[in-house]
């Protein structure tokens, strides 16, 4: 069966803790990551190490994601408004990247001098501590994974605008013109209003990148991934502290695993 993950944000012991629940019943499944594999979380170097462990697992490109490709790759998907790396550097600092970079054994000192630094490929010693199949794992990132029946962004798809009428074959052309798009597939945010209205998709979106708790629909239900029509978001914050839960969700029969920040198997349906 196919199980869609939320966003991990670093949080190695929930994901190994995760895979192996869901493979201790099925030993076929198939994993899909909805992005956003570091920052926040202590150990995202294990976590990528683990992630390319994983054979013909699908991988989906989130905002975090594509601005670390910024930074170690001098490449992304959206455009920004950086005019250097270092930039980028000192701005997502308050979003983690500090632990991030600590993962990978480069520390706070190193990273205020690449900041400071007047040269403009200082931040490529930074990069040069993250290995490059590493490196690589985040430049081949996809914006979107699409099968007939569902299909798997990391932050938003319009509601309004049919699941069919620009997916793939045609994203790529249409989103290399299209700003806006390359945007929300990695940035958008839904509102309460778009989770429960009905949508002109033939398919199920999945989607990561806005914590359940977040949304105010979700008050009542716990921190378990939230249905609405022909829509699941799986991002159930697992590095948001010890509310946090890290979610597998099973795309065939709808059941979902949780692990919580110390790596317990804590919620299951």
């Amino acid at each position: 069966m196919r199980w869609v993950i939320g966003d991990i944000h670093g949080m190695f012991r929930p994901l190994q803790v995760l895979l192996t629940a869901v493979t201790s019943f099925d030993r076929n499944a198939h994993f899909i990551f909805a992005g956003d594999y570091i920052n926040r979380g202590p150990q995202s170097r294990e976590v990528i190490a683990l992630l390319l462990t994983l054979p013909s697992a699908q991988f989906v490109r989130g905002n975090h994601d594509d601005v670390f490709d910024f930074i170690v790759n001098g490449a992304s998907y959206c455009d920004y408004p950086f005019a250097t790396r270092q930039e980028a550097v000192a701005a997502y600092l308050e979003c983690g990247l500090d632990q991030t970079f600590a993962s990978y054994g480069v520390g706070p000192a190193e990273i205020d001098r690449a900041i400071g630094s007047s040269q403009p490929d200082a931040v490529e010693g930074l990069a040069k501590a993250i290995p490059q199949g590493h490196r690589n794992f985040f430049r081949v990132l996809d914006p979107v994974v699409e099968y007939d029946d569902v299909f798997i962004a990391h932050a938003m798809w319009r509601c309004d605008e049919p699941d069919r009428m620009a997916l793939s074959p045609g994203l790529e052309e249409r989103a290399r013109r299209d700003d806006a798009l390359r945007h929300r597939l990695l940035w958008g945010r839904f509102r309460e209003a778009e989770i429960r209205c009905r949508k002109p998709w033939q398919r199920t979106g999945y989607f990561g990148h806005t914590p359940v708790l977040k949304l105010r629909g979700s008050r009542g239900i716990g921190n378990v991934p939230l249905r609405g029509p022909r829509i699941v978001l799986v991002d159930t914050g697992a590095a948001l502290g010890p509310q946090g839960r890290l979610s597998a969700v099973c795309i065939e029969d709808g059941s979902f695993l949780q692990a919580d920040p110390d790596g317990k198997i804590v919620g299951s349906e």
